[in-house]
């Protein structure tokens, strides 16, 4: 029995947006990664901290001493 096409289109889609999701992530994660090794090296634990929650506040994220817990 065959698929209609537009099942096989959507799965098609599904898989390609589902790569392009993986690759974005990935190289964002990269990205920030790498970022964050240069500003340990030229900023000091306080500073890094206030940054931290300077960034969590600005997306909306509830960060405490242990992690982030979330949106809030």
């Amino acid at each position: 029995m065959r698929r209609p096409k537009h099942v096989t289109g959507f799965r098609t889609l599904k898989s390609i947006f589902t790569e392009l999701l993986d690759v974005g992530y990935s190289h964002f994660r990269k990205n920030i990664m790498v970022l964050l090794g240069m500003v340990q090296h030229v900023l000091d634990e306080q500073k890094l901290i206030e940054l931290g929650q300077q960034c969590a506040e600005s997306q909306n994220i509830i960060a405490d001493g242990h992690g982030c817990l979330g949106a809030a």
